[in-house]
């Protein structure tokens, strides 16, 4: 887009210095009072039609580099993501348990509500996430997803420096743009970008998978429990696995899903127990 403005810039410049320039005595018109030769007829002719081709070519030229000006900003431009991930990152944290980091997690609720994948908190031993300003609070899984890979930690001194809303997956259409933050293999809060490449997917052999969001921004080992979000910085899933020797097929669980844990981690009576624990699920997360 910069070399079209830059082009555009060029060609009106031209066009305005062409238009406003007083045109040299002579050229553009014949005097009265005289005879004129062929020769300097057909000479003063072509000397018009010079400066008319200039000018038709200044403005086609003009037309042509403002469309495409116009068209790149409207379908080739990306978004600017540094404030957008700023603000995402200071609610992503990891999650670890006795043997160290298994995966990735994000606030969603001011009070220490953390949402992440069910193989995550599924982990024997006690669970710890880690923030983004890199302090470290004891967790615990208080919920579970009936079917799919979701579940909720519950940190009681943990909070947020921001919450991430949870979007309307209805309105998540193939092509939405989409960021992916985790900690992949334990290396710390990373960025991945891509788009969403289809919906209602199954992955695995879980038959209750149908829904998944499938992407191609990156989704590795440790990203589980991430959020993947959309442009206004809402999370539209959750990740939870990826094809092992695919190119860009990630998968992610509609993060509205988690409402549903939320809701039933507030209406227990009991202060935060695990709730409605399924068996051990078949399915191969990442």
């Amino acid at each position: 887009m910069a070399q079209s403005s830059v082009m555009l810039s060029q060609w009106s410049r031209c066009l305005r210095l062409l238009l406003e320039a007083p045109a040299p005595a002579g050229i553009l018109a014949l005097p009265i009072g005289r005879s004129y030769t062929a020769t300097e007829i057909a000479v003063r002719a072509a000397r018009v039609c010079r400066v008319f081709f200039v000018c038709s070519a200044a403005i086609v030229g003009t037309c042509f580099f403002a469309a495409d000006a116009a068209a790149y900003g409207s379908f080739g431009s990306l978004p600017e993501l540094v404030s957008l991930v700023k603000e995402i990152e200071a609610a992503v944290v990891s999650v670890s348990g006795p043997a160290g980091s298994v995966g990735s997690g994000f606030a969603v609720t001011s009070d220490g509500y953390i949402a992440t994948s069910a193989h995550v908190a599924r982990v024997e031993g006690p669970l710890s996430v880690r923030s983004a300003g890199g302090s470290t609070f004891k967790a615990e899984a208080v919920s579970f997803h009936a079917t799919a890979d979701v579940a909720l930690l519950y940190a009681p001194e943990f909070r947020p420096r921001h919450v991430l809303a949870l979007a309307d997956s209805s309105k998540v259409e193939v092509g939405t743009w989409v960021l992916a933050l985790g900690n992949p293999f334990g290396l710390g809060t990373t960025l991945s970008v891509g788009v969403i490449g289809a919906k209602g997917r199954s992955f695995g052999r879980n038959e209750n998978d149908g829904g998944l969001f499938q992407t191609d921004a990156a989704i590795n080992p440790g990203n589980s429990g991430g959020p993947l979000c959309n442009l206004q910085g809402e999370a539209v899933g959750v990740a939870s696995a990826a094809i092992s020797g695919g190119q860009g097929l990630g998968f992610a669980v509609p993060a509205e899903l988690v409402r549903e844990l939320i809701d039933k981690a507030r209406r227990s009576a009991v202060s935060h127990r695990i709730l409605d624990l399924p068996s051990e699920s078949s399915f191969e997360g990442k």
